[in-house]
């Protein structure tokens, strides 16, 4: 039975009415009748690169309440941190907390396709660090103590910058396996 739940889920082989695109790499796409646009939201890496916009509208929201507009602000009581990290720091928050879901999704569907490559993997590793990252800066905050901020903020913003490298180079690598296939295709 649990088989079979798994064979009709997006990307299994047995997906009715599917067609494939492309040559092949991590995320060989099948589309059917909620057409190719539809079906890259069944994408791990699709959401993770979402959540890396979310994220990154968070830090420029974050850095604009801190830098402009309130360049003073410093929450003397709890319930003044607890209100300003569950507003200002919020889409971070979500940002974060989306791409650890995503690559966690990811990570899992790498594993169970016994795909090859990095790019997923590392990019778990990096949503780890910067959920520990992120928290730890949470967590100083409601310390009421600024001395820890910016060095958990920057292990956050190095876990951010491993996602994103890693999506750039599972790109990449995906594009050139793409083209090494239809080049052994022409040749064979």
């Amino acid at each position: 039975a649990a088989g079979a739940a798994w064979s009709i889920l997006p990307g299994s082989r047995d997906w009715p009415g599917k067609k494939r695109l492309g040559t092949g790499g991590v995320y060989a796409e099948y589309i059917d009748a909620i057409g190719e646009e539809g079906w890259r939201m069944w994408n791990p890496r699709t959401w993770m690169w979402i959540w890396l916009g979310v994220e990154c509208v968070g830090l420029a929201y974050d850095f604009a309440w801190h830098g402009f507009l309130n360049p003073g602000f410093d929450a003397t009581t709890m319930d003044e941190m607890v209100k300003h990290l569950s507003t200002v720091h919020l889409p971070l928050y979500f940002g974060v907390a989306g791409m650890l879901v995503s690559s966690t999704w990811g990570l899992i569907d790498h594993l169970r396709r016994s795909e090859t490559g990095l790019a997923i993997p590392v990019a778990f590793v990096g949503s780890l660090i910067q959920t520990a990252g992120e928290t730890w800066h949470a967590y100083s905050h409601l310390q009421l103590t600024t001395h820890m901020g910016p060095i958990a903020f920057s292990v956050s913003f190095i876990g951010m910058v491993i996602v994103a490298a890693a999506l750039v180079a599972g790109r990449r690598g995906d594009r050139r396996r793409a083209a090494g296939v239809g080049e052994r295709r022409r040749a064979g």
